[in-house]
């Protein structure tokens, strides 16, 4: 007797199914399986058949289409059943015999609370006695949530943190990046790696750190500054071990002592406001866990019914944290993304009066001015390789810039020969949602977000950190984008 490992497509070939002949097949993450995934392998092996996976996290993977022109970003008629698997489609269909899972072995402390009460409607407990869910390793990871919000209930173990002043911005290739958040949320891992308090559940070693930012780019930028606080000594080696960064669609089955979930943007949801990718965030974490997001990701979105839809679950996940009192804000320069920087903005050292500019050197091609550096201190460049203008960010050529590159399809209609700019095609809005105009130019802006953010923060009486908002009141929002 043996067991035998493989992909659905890997199964179906015929080398391997016509001499093979299982017992079982057991089909793991069926949540992610598209329809004709499942069916091809009931169709071609005997059986019996165990589907086994979880219909809250992500499903099958379809490729979007930005010039469909529609809601669904695709033209395909049989979207809305593409993106559901086999195994959500036979959970929905309410029969009586279909067996679920419902314990949470994974939480520790009351980290099962929030995916019980947002994703599973209350179904899924944590089968521990209160020991075992308060170990001394949990109530040490309490303490340490304890020194960032003095405020946290007692025996907490979640909290929300947000950026008054942070704004989220484009590299090259056009994702999204947000160096604030990769300043604190580095600054923390420190704190937890060389702390020797923090430890696993069982105390028998150091804990474990999970890193898990939205977008491609913001990976980057962590295991950038990770493999530098490598080689300058603030982490040994053992440490830098001890700390992962992963995209979070590639984290599905991962989990760590500590989850630090960013999720970048600032200023409305973007593709992170699905309830799916929502359950795989505050599904991760062992003992501990921080999120980095602000109300800037649902506040001022009631005038795009679709953006409206995204920003339902993130607004319900920033309301049942905050009822708790997990949520705090963290004051940020404007000018040097520096979160509790102990300056205003107006008074922050990195001002045009106070750097020397100097030619960057982040790729052999780029010679162009755009790099800075303190005055009287060793360079520090702002940019990244990846972020470089003279290096190319969709083929990595350095005799061109990106929006020049031959090899770059179109965003917006995904064709070759001409970029968005020029794009003759559907473009839509992903402001208010109406087709003829992108972002950038979209006439239906709305000026009170900012406002309404603020006094959202003001309302709340948010304790804040710092003073990088100018007078505290964390009035910041997208002020340095205008």
């Amino acid at each position: 007797m043996g067991v035998v490992c493989a992909t659905p497509i890997a199964a179906i070939n015929y080398l391997f199914r016509t001499p093979f002949h299982p017992d079982l097949i057991l089909m793991d993450e069926a949540g992610r399986m598209s329809e004709t995934e499942l069916i091809v392998l009931i169709a071609l092996f005997k059986g019996p058949w165990m589907a086994v996976g979880d219909k809250s996290q992500l499903g099958p993977y379809v490729r979007t289409d930005h010039a469909a022109g529609n809601a669904d970003q695709s033209k395909n008629p049989y979207i809305q059943m593409s993106w559901r698997s086999t195994l959500e489609r036979y959970s929905l269909a309410s029969v009586s015999e279909a067996p679920e899972l419902r314990f949470n072995f994974r939480a520790h402390g009351n980290l099962g609370d929030l995916p019980r009460t947002i994703i599973d409607g209350g179904r899924m407990a944590t089968p521990r006695t209160n020991f075992c869910r308060w170990s001394p390793s949990v109530d040490a990871f309490h303490c340490f949530l304890r020194q960032i919000h003095p405020g946290i209930q007692e025996r907490d173990t979640r909290l929300m943190v947000h950026f008054p002043g942070s704004w989220m911005r484009k590299s090259a290739s056009q994702s999204c990046v947000n160096q604030t958040h990769v300043k604190w949320a580095l600054s923390q891992v420190k704190l937890v790696l060389t702390s020797p308090t923090l430890t696993s559940i069982s105390g028998d070693r150091a804990c474990d750190v999970l890193v898990l930012p939205y977008y491609k780019e913001q990976p980057k930028m962590y295991q950038a500054q990770l493999l530098k606080m490598l080689e300058t000594g603030d982490l040994n080696r053992d440490q830098f071990d001890r700390v992962k960064v992963s995209t979070l669609d590639s984290a599905q089955g991962a989990q760590a002592d500590l989850c630090i979930v960013d999720l970048v943007r600032t200023d409305d949801p973007g593709f992170i406001g699905d309830v799916k990718r929502q359950c795989l965030t505050i599904t991760r974490s062992v003992q501990a866990e921080l999120i980095l997001a602000g109300p800037g990701l649902f506040i001022g979105m009631e005038k795009n019914p679709r953006q409206a839809a995204r920003a339902e679950i993130l607004e319900r996940l920033y309301n049942a944290i905050l009822d708790v009192n997990g949520v705090v804000a963290i004051d940020t320069c404007q000018t040097c993304e520096t979160p509790n920087p102990g300056h205003t903005n107006d008074k922050c050292p990195e001002t045009d009066e106070s750097v020397t500019y100097l030619p960057c050197n982040a790729t052999p091609t780029c010679s162009s001015v755009g790099a800075v550096v303190r005055v009287g201190t060793a360079p520090a460049w702002d940019h990244w390789a990846y972020q470089c203008v003279n290096a190319c960010g969709s083929c990595g050529g350095g005799d061109h810039e990106t929006v020049d590159c031959p090899k770059q399809a179109c965003q917006s209609c995904h064709k070759r020969g001409h970029h968005m700019k020029d794009c003759a095609g559907f473009s839509t809005c992903t402001l208010c949602g109406e087709i003829g105009h992108f972002r950038n130019a979209c006439p239906n802006k709305n000026p009170e977000k900012t406002k309404a953010i603020a006094d959202h923060i003001a309302s709340q009486g948010f304790r804040h950190r710092g003073t990088g908002g100018g007078d505290g009141s964390g009035s910041g929002y997208n002020a340095r984008r205008k």
